[in-house]
């Protein structure tokens, strides 16, 4: 499917509870992968593998929790806050596990201690073969932190896991490599997807994903009645034409709704994922690879409509993405493409014929090119010529003293008082410089 990096979930040993995300050891890779070697050999396995494919080896890692029961926590119990301290409520997050432990990034001498331990982890693995990390809980952690690491792995890609972070202008200036916007959460019309793609810009480029994760499925929020595959190819087409990358969930080239839980998960799941899909996108996933691979790179998403337009139009550099997100009723165009509204900034006019009609859930993407300068006329503007002439013309608005100024692409309207003598029907033509 054109992939270039594979991203594992944390392989290695769990805590009481069993959820992968929740460590207990980084020394030892999880039961059920059967490897009783040590982790970094396991991997180093795995990156071969991987290579192998013509793919690199990425891996989640999440500092800012460790499993209570866990080796480190027995080992440091002073790195660790306890269990429940210091929880302020607050509605916009998840509450905090009670089996679950926090390092004490808020005192100086702790952090800089936990930080040394996970700098000699990253180089274990880098030197394994990883080539990268997704960040996880990146607001557990202090932005000191992911500078000091990112900055020891310079030559490792940093993938910060924002979709739901709150406070995204503290990472500006970090140096992650990538960010990751909530396309899996946009309906394709909501003002809101604007917004964070303009604070994840000051981060580093965004990729999308099309559905939240394997956690949370895209097929369990659709009505029962829902065509699954067209809305499935909607989202993999928006992700694919708003990122500057495509992050997909293990399971979504099955359209599957079934959970892969961080605690019963098994090889089953996916089996079984494969066995009921609904449809294959596997083809449709290397189209959209191939399709964001060809676009501009992800720099200002520009609103063409309101959220209220039949159709939601956004300029990315010089392509114009058009997105119908109602996947039963066609949708017109409804503005026009020669030139481009003003809402583009710029005078842009559409290379294609492409103001036809969009069908159900398309996405169409038409290229984009400057408009060509209006040629000015050829006779030589005089005074001597303006007063021999019977025929006065006044009141030219605009004037003054100073040029008239408007935006590019623009309408631009010149008024003016023209009469005679005598019956004559009047016409009078502009001569304008450029």
């Amino acid at each position: 499917m054109d992939f270039s990096h594979v991203c594992l979930a944390p392989p290695f040993e769990p805590g009481a509870t069993g959820d992968i995300f929740v460590h207990a050891t980084f020394d030892r890779l999880h039961p059920a992968l059967g490897f009783d070697g040590p982790a970094e050999q396991g991997l180093e396995l795995a990156a071969d593998l991987a290579s192998r494919e013509g793919l690199r080896l990425m891996l989640d890692i999440a500092p800012g929790q460790v499993a209570v029961d866990s080796a480190l926590r027995q080992r440091q119990p002073e790195w660790f806050a306890p269990v429940g301290a210091d929880q302020v409520a607050d509605p916009r997050r998840r509450p905090r596990r009670i089996d679950v432990a926090i390092p004490r990034f808020h005192e100086t001498v702790l952090a800089d201690a936990v930080s040394d331990w996970w700098i000699a982890l990253l180089g274990r693995l880098t030197h394994a073969g990883i080539a990268g990390f997704r960040c996880l809980t990146l607001d557990l952690v202090p932005t000191s932190f992911w500078r000091r690491i990112v900055t020891t792995f310079s030559e490792s890609l940093f993938l910060a896991w924002t979709p739901g972070v709150i406070g995204l202008k503290a990472f500006a200036g970090v140096g992650f490599d990538l960010t990751c916007s909530s396309a899996g959460w946009w309906d394709g019309r909501a003002s809101w997807f604007l917004d964070e793609q303009a604070a994840l810009r000051e981060i580093a480029p965004a990729v999308a994903s099309p559905e939240p994760s394997f956690l949370e499925r895209l097929a369990q929020r659709l009505r029962p009645d829902s065509d699954i595959a067209a809305c499935y190819r909607l989202a993999l087409s928006i992700a694919a034409s708003t990122g500057a990358g495509l992050f997909l969930p293990m399971g979504f080239e099955f359209a599957t709704g079934r959970r892969f839980d961080s605690i019963r998960a098994s090889a089953d799941d996916m089996a079984a994922a494969e066995r009921e899909r609904p449809t294959d996108l596997t083809e449709d996933i290397a189209r959209a690879i191939r399709l964001n691979a060809g676009l501009p790179s992800l720099g200002r998403l520009r609103p063409i409509t309101s959220p209220a337009a039949p159709v939601t139009a956004l300029l990315r550099s010089d392509a114009l993405i058009v997105i119908n997100p109602d996947i039963i009723r066609p949708a017109p165009l409804g503005f026009s493409l020669q030139p481009l509204p003003s809402a583009a900034g710029l005078a842009l006019v559409v290379d294609d014929d492409g103001d036809a009609p969009l069908a159900p859930g398309e996405v169409r993407i038409l290229p984009c090119h400057p408009t060509r300068d209006i040629p000015g006329g050829e006779l030589e503007l005089s005074r001597s010529w303006a007063e021999s002439t019977r025929v006065a013309v006044e009141a030219v608005e605009p004037g003054g003293e100073f040029p008239a100024k408007s935006v590019v692409g623009r309408d631009f309207t010149v008024r003016a008082d023209v009469f005679a003598d005598g019956h004559d029907v009047l016409a009078a033509d502009l001569l304008w410089r450029p």
